[in-house]
């Protein structure tokens, strides 16, 4: 799973997994939104990798 702060950057991975015959499930969250999304994800998967590419937050991972 991959967190992006813009939609370019969102969109330019969207084409590169599709390119790679994968299927993404993407959506589009507000920042307090995406809080209780991740600690939902978190609770219900419990080995789900979160990689957050957002400006400041590069590397962050859980």
């Amino acid at each position: 799973m991959a967190l992006f702060d813009n939609r370019d950057a969102a969109d330019i991975m969207l084409v590169t997994m599709v390119g790679a015959n994968l299927d993404p499930v993407t959506a589009c969250l507000s920042a307090a939104r995406w809080v209780e999304v991740r600690a939902g994800l978190l609770a219900d998967e419990p080995g789900v990798t979160i990689t957050d590419t957002r400006t400041g937050r590069a590397g962050s991972t859980r």
